[in-house]
């Protein structure tokens, strides 16, 4: 009995690898919205554009994910679209002249 509990906790353990990648300080998980607010054309039409700005700019992209949230519907209220892009450290500078952001890692909401 005990060994199948270990197991299960190490296949459970061993799966996740990918959620604690995050944790490392060389990577951290930077973020865009696909526009500035509602009524207006998004600048990224999906996470996979907005990636392709990172990688054209020698921006490698180790992870990555699409939030949505919930927003207002107004033409003034954000578009509750964000792409976020999990890349080395090093790179943060960069990203932050292309226009991303670092995503407070506590919550997972902006900075």
């Amino acid at each position: 009995m005990l060994y199948r509990i270990v197991l299960l906790f190490s296949v459970l353990f061993l799966g996740c690898n990918d959620l604690f990648q995050n944790e490392q300080s060389d990577r951290i998980w930077m973020f865009v919205a696909s526009a500035e607010q509602q009524c207006i054309t998004p600048e990224y039409s999906s996470l996979e554009v907005a990636l392709k700005q990172l990688t054209d700019n020698n921006i490698s992209v180790l992870n990555s994910r699409e939030l949505n949230y919930v927003v207002c519907e107004a033409c003034t209220c954000p578009t509750g679209i964000q792409y976020n892009a999990l890349i080395k450290a090093e790179d943060q500078q960069k990203a932050i002249e292309l226009g991303w952001q670092r995503v407070d890692e506590g919550d997972d909401t902006p900075e």
